[in-house]
């Protein structure tokens, strides 16, 4: 191919060819960071953490006073609650554990962030006592080993959230691949179900209230629905916000809780009467307030061997604590109340 066209083309591919030649000049600074990243990323955040013998993590955010201790009590664990002026001792949110102790063992670094401390507070894990703080401090305790990592923000550009190891070799902020969601609330790192009674199991209920009006809702089988009065007798059909009452002992929640030695000793508005058809009771008493109610559980049994030890156990629980409850749990009883009372309709 003699052509001017052809030399001049030969003599492009011999000008790439030199330029492919040359040494290229890198940054010393972008090497570094470079260097930096490619140590760290996909190394566990915490090799030296075995979740599985973690024995106490206390959760702090916002000052100097911790939130909250959770300690392991075998297979379960337990929180205490640290800002109250009666500290409670209540059985842990296990599901908010376990993800919390996964994304422990499994984080890996995606990158070394920064370890600029005029950084820390843009990622969201500066001091939590410092003005503007937003992360959350984990103590981590294992026998005599011991953890402090702040987890900050995650990540608004690329996956992952901001850690840092306060007690760590390095101090610096790492992007690690999982992401946590902390609740700064203590009732949400709770258990929060009192009982969950299936509606199937319920023979009767019994209401009374403070001011002498009483009510009879009865079933011979859980096929049934409830009627007033005699459960043979001819009976006039109840509404749909009175056959409700049955799931009133159905994953029955708190939002609040309190020792019962703290409560006020007050004639409850009401009492519900849950029979169960195996002869067991429950008793819910009810005090209504402008957001919901307080409440009192107590198991009453049969008497007839293996379950009396039952209701033993749970009223051992149930009598330590008074709970608060919805608006809406609450008004699920308050609408069957006022029905029956002739002061409301379906």
């Amino acid at each position: 191919m003699n052509t001017p066209i052809a030399w001049l083309l030969s003599g492009v591919i011999i000008l790439l060819l030199q330029a492919c030649d040359q040494p290229v000049t890198v940054d010393p600074a972008v090497q570094a960071d470079d260097r930096q990243v490619s140590q760290h990323a996909r190394q566990l955040f915490m090799p030296g953490l075995d979740t599985g013998e973690l024995n106490t993590i206390t959760i702090s955010r916002h000052g100097t006073d911790p939130l909250l201790k959770l300690e392991r009590d075998g297979e379960r664990w337990a929180l205490t609650t640290l800002q109250a002026v009666t500290p409670l001792t209540v059985p842990a949110n296990m599901s908010l554990i376990k993800t919390l102790l996964l994304s422990l063992g499994n984080a890996r670094v995606l990158e070394q962030k920064t370890a600029e401390e005029d950084w820390f507070k843009y990622l969201g894990v500066n001091d939590i006592q410092l003005t503007g703080a937003r992360g959350t401090l984990l103590a981590l305790a294992s026998g005599d080993k011991s953890w402090l990592l702040i987890v900050g923000d995650k990540s608004s550009k690329q996956q992952g959230q901001y850690w840092r190891e306060v007690n760590g070799l390095t101090h610096a902020v790492m992007r690690v691949d999982q992401l946590l969601d902390l609740p700064g609330n203590v009732v949400d790192w709770m258990d929060r179900e009192i009982i969950d009674l299936p509606d199937n199991g319920v023979a009767s209920i019994s209401i009374n209230s403070v001011d002498g009006q009483s009510f009879n809702l009865q079933r011979e089988s859980h096929e049934q629905d409830l009627v007033l009065g005699s459960a043979t007798a001819a009976s006039v059909e109840l509404p749909n916000s009175v056959k409700q009452l049955i799931f009133g002992l159905s994953r029955l929640n708190f939002d609040a809780i309190e020792a019962s030695a703290t409560s006020v000793q007050e004639e409850p508005a009401f009492t519900i009467t849950f029979g169960l058809f195996d002869g067991t009771s429950f008793i819910l008493s009810l005090y209504p307030d402008a957001e919901g109610s307080w409440c009192e559980l107590t198991a009453v049994d049969n008497g007839q061997g293996e379950r009396a030890q039952l209701v033993t156990e749970i009223n051992r629980n149930l009598s330590r604590w008074r709970y608060h409850l919805s608006s809406q749990r609450t008004a699920l009883y308050i609408q069957s109340i006022e029905y029956l009372s002739g002061e409301g309709s379906d």
